[in-house]
């Protein structure tokens, strides 16, 4: 009897062996896998293009930040959707705005690219009266655009702004001009300046009815810049005007948005 008691106990202690082993052989599998799905989404965090994403968005920049986004995913990678939403957030965010004056007459300039501010409108009338003392321009109203300067007459006045102010305005570069009237950085890839129709942003010569308007009647683009096309055309500091390639059959007349950095 005894012994059979002792055969009974010796099978069942092998029984919870054999079962602790298989238990513990499951506990050391599952150990093994999971070690290189943590050692995977620990690297997914350090991921180069993950990190440019990062840097971009911290920066305000929300075209970089898109650009190394689609890379980022180009190379397989899951998608990340805060990521996106915080792009989207970039894109739409309040621009930033500096405003000034001259002689009492204020303005605003509007944060283009790092460290670059364009004017919010083109310059208006009553900005170039009180900075020349003239005024240029064939249909005169005071928040009407300056037309007829010429590139030279445009220097001088931006010569005298920054005499009144004490700062450093210039006139745009071409590729300045060309990238804000894009959207710069919170591109948004319109066909047009800040919308696929372009009756929503700009004056041209089928609505313009053979005059210039009041600024900042039609939408701003993404950067907060009105009239950006249309209206009238700027001159750039290589002597030659802004002309995006929508701008085909706008007031030939000229203005300048001076740059403030």
């Amino acid at each position: 009897m005894l012994k059979n008691f002792q055969k009974i106990l010796q099978k069942i202690n092998f029984l919870c062996l054999f079962l602790l082993l298989k238990l513990m052989k499951k506990i050391l599998f599952l150990a093994v896998m999971m070690f290189p799905l943590s050692l995977v989404l620990a690297q997914n965090t350090e991921n180069p293009r993950r990190q440019k994403v990062e840097k971009w968005l911290e920066k305000g920049n929300c075209r970089e930040a898109e650009r190394a986004y689609r890379l980022y995913k180009a190379e397989g990678n899951k998608f990340i959707s805060d990521v996106e939403s915080r792009i989207d957030d970039c894109k739409n965010a309040d621009p930033v705005i500096k405003t000034f004056s001259a002689n009492g007459v204020s303005f605003n300039m509007v944060l283009a690219d790092d460290g670059l501010y364009l004017g919010e409108t083109e310059v208006t009338q009553i900005l170039w009266q009180a900075v020349m003392d003239t005024n240029p321009s064939e249909y005169k109203k005071d928040y009407f655009p300056v037309e007829k300067g010429s590139w030279n007459e445009c220097n001088r006045f931006i010569e005298k702004l920054n005499a009144i102010t004490g700062l450093d305005f210039r006139m745009p570069t071409f590729a300045e001009l060309d990238s804000a009237a894009c959207g710069g950085k919170k591109t948004k890839n319109f066909n047009f300046a800040g919308s696929n129709n372009i009756n929503d942003v700009a004056w041209y010569k089928r609505n313009a009815g053979e005059t210039t308007h009041y600024v900042k009647t039609k939408r701003p683009n993404e950067l907060g810049l009105y009239d950006i096309q249309g209206n009238v055309r700027e001159w750039c500091s290589e002597k030659v005007y802004n002309r995006p390639k929508h701008a085909r059959g706008f007031i030939t007349v000229f203005s300048v948005s001076p740059v403030f950095i």
